[in-house]
């Protein structure tokens, strides 16, 4: 509980190395998975929010039993032949063809077609994603909270990548008009 009250109070870095700590005493079996796995859940949460993204790229690799993460890391690291390995895998695969669809994960799916020139792709990935937006938005109470706060900054992103993904299909039509 101990490393929950450091993140609770913004303590990143103290919370992780509470955890480290914890897991590393507790590895002899005398633990249950649950607690366990929720350990390793928190120390993932301390190590995104210090963007120790390459520690979790190492974590995740070798097993990649946290599909989700890897992606964000691979993103963030950026190694964009692995985002795009990824999208091909069935563990991803079936995380994005879920019923409710990961706004996160068709953010990571636009700044991979961005970065492969498909811009064709970002506008109908944009409109899909302000689509799954507004169908959470629908599903929160209607007085606004923290809850609300995640999905207006999927918004926002999802619109700065509609208007640069604009910017650049006019750039590529004047760089090909102009030669």
């Amino acid at each position: 509980t101990a490393a929950l009250d450091l993140q609770a109070n913004g303590q990143w870095k103290q919370s992780q190395e509470v955890l480290v700590n914890a897991i590393s005493e507790h590895m002899d079996g005398r633990l249950s998975e649950f607690e366990l796995a929720g350990w390793k859940s928190s120390w993932v949460e301390s190590c995104r929010q210090l963007a120790q993204w390459d520690v979790l790229l190492n974590y995740c690799l070798p097993a990649t039993n946290e599909p989700k993460v890897l992606l964000e890391c691979a993103w963030k690291t950026p190694k964009w032949s692995l985002v795009k390995k990824l999208f091909a895998s069935p563990s991803v695969k079936a995380v994005t063809e879920e019923t409710t669809p990961d706004s996160k994960l068709l953010l990571y799916q636009i700044y991979l077609a961005i970065q492969e020139w498909k811009l064709s792709d970002v506008d109908q990935y944009c409109r899909h994603g302000v689509q799954l937006v507004l169908q959470k938005w629908q599903s929160l109470p209607s007085t606004t909270s923290a809850a609300h706060i995640p999905l207006l900054q999927t918004f926002q992103n999802l619109v700065e990548v509609q208007e640069s993904s604009k910017i650049l299909v006019e750039l590529k039509e004047t760089r090909e008009r102009d030669s």
